[in-house]
């Protein structure tokens, strides 16, 4: 059963991830104006998916300089009943392809995962949730919704999926730092329910959750079939 969690809580965290391609940088011929990421900036979710309800923080914990641009440290934590997994990555905003991708199930070791990257599947490499041009398009209307957060004035926009078979109501506000989601409903590539409630959030405050130096994450090896000689007989 513990296995099938953490199976679960692991490929949860490679959707989650790709939010980090939702903040917004660009102005929008609306009012929605996107975000800027700080340090200190969190956002703490109530989401639904697959059935299963649990909470999802994400937060900012520090930035790196890489070739003259500012990259963020950006984190999410999925805490569930049964264990709770940390995720950090090096991200650009509004990129979805980390420089550097750790994971830490549990009371396990933080693993570095930044290989596994490589092994994305064609096609899921920009698979984000909502895009300038995206919230743009698809803009419904302005609608004063509440949330467990409180009251706040939105921007509601339908975004067709990445697969285009499905689309994503999202409400956002200038107020959420991070994503701007303050709720969200739709349905992901695997057709599977998604919604998102916005339960609180901060402008400061927010520290990582990983303090050790993750180990290298190294892919099973599985025996090549050539390597042996000789095969037991079956019975005829």
């Amino acid at each position: 059963m513990l296995k099938k969690i953490l199976h679960y809580s692991v490929l949860l965290v490679f959707c989650l991830a790709l939010l980090a391609g939702t903040a917004v940088k660009a102005a929008n011929p609306v009012t929605y104006k996107g975000l800027n990421w700080q340090v200190g900036h969190w956002a703490q979710y109530e989401m639904n998916m697959d059935k299963r309800t649990f909470i999802v923080k994400y937060s900012i914990t520090g930035t790196e300089t890489v070739n003259g641009k500012t990259w963020f440290w950006y984190e999410n934590e999925i805490i569930m009943p049964e264990i709770k997994t940390i995720s950090k990555m090096l991200i650009l905003p509004g990129e979805s392809k980390p420089k550097q991708f750790i994971v830490k199930n549990g009371n396990e070791p933080a693993m570095d995962m930044t290989s596994m990257l490589t092994h994305q599947p064609a096609g899921q490499e920009n698979n984000t949730l909502q895009k300038d041009e995206d919230i743009v398009k698809g803009f419904i209307g302005y609608e004063s919704i509440t949330v467990p957060a409180g009251p706040f004035n939105t921007l509601h926009s339908k975004v067709q999926s990445q697969s285009g078979a499905d689309k994503t109501d999202v409400w956002v506000s200038n107020k959420v730092p991070i994503t701007g989601v303050v709720k969200l409903s739709g349905k992901d590539k695997r057709a599977s329910v998604l919604t998102m409630k916005l339960l609180k959030y901060g402008l400061s405050g927010a520290q990582t959750s990983i303090k050790e130096k993750p180990q290298a994450f190294k892919m099973p090896q599985i025996p090549n079939m050539q390597n042996y000689k000789s095969l037991p007989k079956m019975d005829k």
